[in-house]
């Protein structure tokens, strides 16, 4: 079934059916070998964020309980991490390559692209070794038995509409604070409360679906722009980092580091311009606003609780 809360069912039972969903399918994805390992590692890690978000929803319901499913979830994403940035890496060169194509030589960036592609090269084989698999496979299963194990009962519709606009609110105090504090951490926090937004409101498009799918839309494209913000963030980070390989010699390779630098920033700027323009719209709403939308149409939804 979709990542939708059916609110003819049991809020509780939901919540449970859906994480079991999407830990199956975290598990297939980590065993389809038909696909390429950074795809299979990239479906992996969205189906723990989800996993995430949805116990973020919950969170009111069990403050301890959220802050362990989270932990879990977290450091079950973060083993594959090192894999899916050198992995960015290498699309966010190519998307910035492609931007600005009319206006380099692209033979300048041909060294720095051949060692991005030994930096991935190396963390796959650090860090998606076939006993990593057996051991995060096994982490799942784990998983599987804690969720099988929450209880159904004590959840009612006041209980999600409560962690919907906590996180709503701390995504839009994030936004708000990057008017006076515009670095790559802030940034990097709202990217991930945008997307814990998205989420929540994908789990409840049931709500009212023709509205809430264009909200979800227009919400996906701003956590496109905010990860492709930090996906040049890392890209930066990783060229002047000691790990990577690339240490210039010569002239020409500092002047080729400088230039991707300056279209990092470039790019990076315009990105942000529309990123801000476009979340003023979607965080326009203060939070008891928001609070009470969402609270109304659960109640026209019918939204059970047992």
């Amino acid at each position: 079934m979709p990542y939708q809360i059916d609110f003819q069912q049991p809020l509780g039972s939901e919540r449970r059916r859906i994480a079991l969903e999407l830990i199956e399918g975290a598990a297939a994805a980590l065993q389809n070998e038909s696909r390429s390992i950074h795809k299979r590692i990239h479906d992996f890690r969205v189906r723990t964020k989800k996993l995430r978000a949805l116990a973020r929803l919950f969170r009111p319901a069990d403050d301890d309980w959220f802050r362990r499913e989270n932990r879990r979830f977290r450091d079950l994403a973060h083993q594959y991490s090192s894999v899916r940035d050198a992995e960015s890496a290498i699309d966010t060169f190519r998307r910035l390559i492609d931007q600005f194509d009319a206006q380099i030589n692209h033979k300048a960036f041909a060294s720095l692209f051949r060692d991005l592609l030994h930096h991935r090269q190396r963390r796959v084989e650090l860090g998606a070794s076939d006993e990593r698999l057996v051991e995060l496979l096994s982490e799942l299963d784990a998983a599987r038995t804690r969720v099988a194990d929450w209880p159904d009962n004590g959840i009612d519709a006041a209980i999600i509409t409560q962690g919907f606009t906590r996180t709503y609110q701390r995504g839009r105090r994030t936004m708000c604070r990057l008017r006076h504090n515009d670095d790559n951490e802030t940034w990097h926090e709202w990217r991930k409360r945008v997307k814990h937004h998205r989420y929540h409101w994908e789990v409840l498009t049931n709500a009212w679906p023709a509205v809430v799918q264009v909200w979800c839309n227009e919400l996906h494209r701003l956590t496109d722009y905010l990860g492709d913000d930090h996906d040049l963030t890392v890209l930066a980070d990783l060229i002047r980092s000691d790990e990577f390989s690339h240490k210039p010699k010569k002239a020409k390779d500092r002047r080729s580091v400088d230039a991707l630098l300056g279209l990092i920033h470039q790019r990076s700027t315009e990105l942000r311009h529309d990123a801000a323009e476009l979340g003023a719209k979607l965080y326009v709403d203060n939070a008891s606003a928001a609070q009470q939308r969402l609270s109304g149409w659960l109640a026209i939804s019918g939204a059970r609780t047992h």
